[in-house]
Parts: C-alpha cells; sequence; structure tokens
C-alpha cells in the first residue's frame, strides 16, 4: 500500500468515525481548534515557577517552536499538497482555507515545544504536550484538515527544532534571548508584583 493510499484510508476510516458518533465530530471540532492553548499554559507556569533553569527551558521552547513554525510555512509557500477536504475526500468542518496542506503547523509548534521539554528533563510537562500534540493530530485528520502524513511531517519539523537548540550556537541566542526577556519582566515590575500575590496568598493560607 502507497502513502497516498494510507493516508486515504486513514482519512476515511475516521469519517466513517464521525458518522457514526456525532458526539466525537464536536470533540474533534474543539479538539483541533483549542488545543494548542495548552502550549501557552506550559510555558508561562515554567516561566513563573520554574527558576532560572525554567525560564530558560520556556524560553528555548518558545524560540524552537518559532523556527517550526517558520520552516512548515516555508515549505507550504514552495510546495502545494491539497488537504483531505479540499480533493472531496471529507466536508470542511472547520471552514479551513484550502491552503497546502503539508506539513501540519499545528504538529511542528506543539512537537518542537513537547520535544524541547524533554531535551530539558521536563519530562512531565514534556509528555503531557506530547499526549495533547497526537491529540490534535489526530483530530485534525479526523476532521479532513490533514492526512496522517502531514502530521507526522510537523513531527518531524518540530523535532529538528528543537534538537537545533542542543547545538552551541542556537544554545546560546536561547541563552541571550532569556536574560533580555529577564530585563525586560524586571523593567516592567512583574516579577515584583508576582512575588506580592504569592507572598499574599501564603499569607492567607496561614489565617
Amino acid at each position: 500500500m502507497t502513502i497516498t493510499a494510507l493516508n486515504d484510508a486513514i482519512v476515511a476510516a475516521a469519517q466513517s468515525a464521525l458518522t457514526a458518533m456525532s458526539w466525537l465530530s464536536d470533540l474533534s471540532v474543539a479538539t483541533a481548534d483549542w488545543g494548542i492553548g495548552i502550549l501557552p499554559v506550559v510555558l508561562i507556569v515554567l516561566w513563573l515557577r520554574g527558576g532560572p533553569a525554567g525560564r530558560q527551558t520556556a524560553i528555548t521552547a518558545t524560540l524552537a517552536a518559532g523556527v517550526a513554525l517558520a520552516i512548515a510555512g516555508a515549505i507550504s509557500f514552495l510546495f502545494y499538497f491539497p488537504r483531505p477536504f479540499a480533493i472531496g475526500l471529507a466536508p470542511n468542518l472547520l471552514a479551513h482555507v484550502a491552503d497546502s496542506s503539508l506539513p501540519s503547523d499545528h504538529a511542528a509548534v506543539m512537537s518542537a515545544v513537547a520535544i524541547a521539554l524533554l531535551f530539558a528533563a521536563r519530562r512531565s510537562l514534556g509528555v503531557l504536550v506530547t499526549v495533547a500534540t497526537l491529540a490534535v493530530g489526530a483530530a485534525r485528520v479526523a476532521l479532513g484538515v490533514h492526512f496522517p502524513s502531514d502530521i507526522l511531517a510537523g513531527i518531524l519539523v518540530g523535532g529538528a527544532a528543537a534538537a537545533a537548540f542542543q547545538f552551541k550556537p542556537c544554545n546560546d541566542f536561547a541563552c541571550f534571548t532569556r536574560r533580555l526577556a529577564e530585563a525586560l519582566y524586571a523593567a516592567l515590575g512583574i516579577e515584583v508584583l508576582a512575588t506580592r500575590l504569592h507572598l499574599q496568598k501564603q499569607q492567607e493560607n496561614i489565617r
């Protein structure tokens, strides 16, 4: 079986499942639209609660996600691959534009963050984002926005972007960016405000 035939078969099976279970369609739409929202939550928590190492990981993961998005966008711009709904394999339930399908931007960005977290030994958060990545990818395949190969390609792009920051030049740039972000964070007084709120909450708990 060719990759194209396998892609088509998986999309067709997903469409049959959505037809048989209407609730699955609603769940898929919600996951496809909002699943990526886990990223800012994880990164903000790391920045606020992870100490210097957590801040470095948050910055590195954010930069990796940006690089992954840029690479995915370049590939999509240079090469056109139609989406399943664009060739009649599925209805366009997300009202998505019919631009190039490969690679998946969502998968690229989310996997870049997941793998950056795993590289930094933030295993629980890395596994959480990995599961979210797979869930979003599955939902977007089920809804006819992507083929499975698009998701796989996105994961490879994200993994490559995260891996790049394990090398010294990229890692040095990430460290510089973190110091710049910390300086801005301090200049705006956000760190002082966060500390005061944390102390106030501790005092309330003691009472």
